[in-house]
């Protein structure tokens, strides 16, 4: 989900992208109309998640990224700060 991080995503768009998903899981295990199978058995039998949720994580994933760069940044202009001020 290359980029996934960056995409604005609505109630819709989250929707559309579960029932591609899990329609997606069912004909890979060749699950077919009239049978049935909820969607937390299907993720449980294919050990995954909701893809929606997968970029939620991709997300949380990428702000943590940003946010430790930040600090990284802060750190070092900070102690520039510091040895230009002792100079």
């Amino acid at each position: 989900m290359y980029g996934s991080e960056c995409w604005g995503m609505n109630e819709c768009d989250r929707k559309s992208l579960n029932t591609f998903h899990t329609g997606s899981l069912r004909r890979i295990l060749g699950i077919h109309w009239p049978e049935t199978l909820s969607n937390a058995d299907l993720y449980r039998m294919t050990n995954s998640e909701p893809l929606s949720q997968c970029i939620k994580n991709e997300r949380l994933r990428w702000l943590r990224h940003k946010i430790d760069k930040k600090e990284d940044e802060i750190r070092v202009t900070t102690s520039l700060e510091i040895i230009h001020a002792k100079s």
